[in-house]
């Protein structure tokens, strides 16, 4: 994830069909009802803070997030190798991952990089628990991370 940030202002047209097929992918798996898109604020970026029971998560928000002005960005840890496993290929393909180094190694990048999002108009989705939940419905109190950004 080294490469700088896409413009949070412009499409992509990976971005898109990535985004349609996960949409897809994930309409086979469940039947997803979005409701409140109307509050959704029109005139910024924001973030969205989403407990985390599953890594699948963030799949469905990419694909399923109401909002069609606004590219999605999903604040997320920084694997050691992003050219392992599937998420960690859409991450990377799409260019729409915020990474971070777990511990907070690099929190001043992290920070700057969030920031770009958001000044720009663009949704960052952080997991506020910072990890995935032991159980369903039980969410683990928020790290700091969604305080420090809004």
């Amino acid at each position: 994830m080294g490469r700088r940030l896409p413009s949070p202002g412009s499409g992509g047209f990976v971005y898109h069909v990535v985004r349609l097929g996960l949409k897809l992918v994930t309409g086979l798996y469940v039947r997803v009802t979005v409701a409140g898109a109307e509050h959704l604020p029109r005139d910024s970026g924001y973030i969205v803070a989403f407990n985390h029971p599953s890594w699948l998560d963030p799949l469905f928000i990419a694909a399923w997030w109401p909002d069609r002005t606004r590219l999605v960005y999903i604040f997320g840890p920084r694997e050691q190798d992003m050219s392992v496993g599937v998420r960690n290929h859409l991450i990377t393909w799409t260019g729409r991952g915020v990474a971070f180094q777990p511990g907070g190694a690099d929190a001043l990048d992290a920070t700057r990089r969030s920031l770009t999002v958001l000044r720009g108009g663009g949704m960052l989705a952080i997991a506020g628990e910072g990890r995935l939940s032991d159980h369903e419905g039980d969410p683990l109190p928020f790290e700091p991370g969604v305080g420090h950004f809004a």
